[in-house]
Order: structure tokens, then sequence, then C-alpha cells
């Protein structure tokens, strides 16, 4: 069964901060962004039969800081999503055919710097590289 995220899944990382969505920092182009990345996003496991979960959606400002995020981080802007990848099998399969960031239009961060997890963005990096380096 093909998973699909909703933008209340990225909101609320998956249901484990369902303050993030109730705080004045989920604006409504927030909402949008993260409509925009849970379609993406979903299109891609689907493609791939993944079902996997979300370790880190959208974020704001305080919870960014807590969680040691970039002060550009993406997930402030509801633009990325950290996806649950133990065995490193979905970042291997998407390392091994980068073509698929460009059919789902997505930006991924290395796989070396997110040990156990899958960072996926809409929001194109200044290099324009797929799989960037944070």
């Amino acid at each position: 069964m093909p998973q699909t995220l909703s933008p209340w899944d990225v909101l609320t990382s998956g249901g484990k901060h369902l303050e993030r969505e109730q705080s004045d920092e989920c604006s409504s182009l927030v909402r949008s962004n993260a409509a925009d990345l849970a379609e993406r996003v979903s299109r891609l496991l689907d493609h791939l039969g993944v079902t996997t979960t979300i370790t880190s959606g959208f974020r704001t400002a305080l919870s960014n800081s807590k969680a040691a995020g970039s002060k550009n981080s993406a997930h402030l802007t509801g633009q990325a999503v950290d996806l649950a990848d133990t065995t490193g099998a979905l970042a291997a399969t998407i390392t091994s055919d980068p073509g698929l960031l460009v059919t789902y239009d997505l930006y991924m961060e290395n796989a070396y710097y997110t040990k156990g997890w899958v960072h996926l963005s809409t929001r194109p990096t200044a290099s324009g590289r797929r799989i960037f380096t944070p």
C-alpha cells in the first residue's frame, strides 16, 4: 500500500509535535510549502514502494535551535522533512539513482551527514545540486 504523507504529517512531524501546527510561525506560506512537500515526497515513496516515518518536519525557531538546525533550515519554512532510514536503504536507493530527485523535484542532503535518516527538501540549493553537502 502506498504511503501518503499529509501536510499535517509535515507540520506536526507525524503527530509528535502537535503544537507546531498551532504556532504563530505556521503561516499560510508554511502550510502551502508543507502541502507541496508532502505531495512530492509521497509520490517518491510510492514510486519506491517504501513506507517510513517522519522524524522531523516543520520546526519553529525554538525547536530548530534545540535540534541544532541551521539558522536557514528549510524545516523552518515547511520545505524539508527527515525520514527514518535506520538501515540506510532509502538513502542508498536515492543516491544510486539521483534522477529520482529530478523526477520528483526534490533535494537530498548527502547521506554521509544523515546517518539514520534521509533529509528531503523542495527548496533548491544554491549550487543546484540535487544531493548536497550541508
